[in-house]
């Protein structure tokens, strides 16, 4: 299974081994084999997910903005500057957390 990345959308596809590297529209696209794509801020369903990975004990409605604008960067495979968050992207983080918690 390989990954498709674009700086706000990934995509899971199907594809022949190895790497390779395109443009479509002037954006650049990673094929990544075996790995999950990079995490940026603008990735928050990603992020989410990633986050009930690493802290799988820890609950989003006692989590701090401050707290989970420290704790995202330390995530395996974030790849953005912790310097670009602003609330509005913490508070959907959080959201996603919450809601992929209390729908398993």
């Amino acid at each position: 299974m390989m990954y498709y990345r674009r700086r706000c959308l990934t995509a899971k596809i199907s594809a022949p081994t190895g790497w390779r590297r395109t443009t479509i529209n002037n954006t650049f696209l990673e094929v990544i084999e075996g790995k999950s794509p990079a995490l940026y801020w603008d990735s928050t369903y990603g992020i989410a997910m990633a986050l009930i990975d690493a802290f799988p004990d820890k609950d989003p409605d006692e989590v701090g903005l401050h707290e989970l604008a420290d704790i995202v960067p330390t995530l395996q495979g974030f790849k953005d500057f912790p310097e670009l968050v602003n609330e509005r992207i913490l508070i959907d983080i959080q959201i996603a957390w919450y809601e992929e918690l209390t729908n398993e």
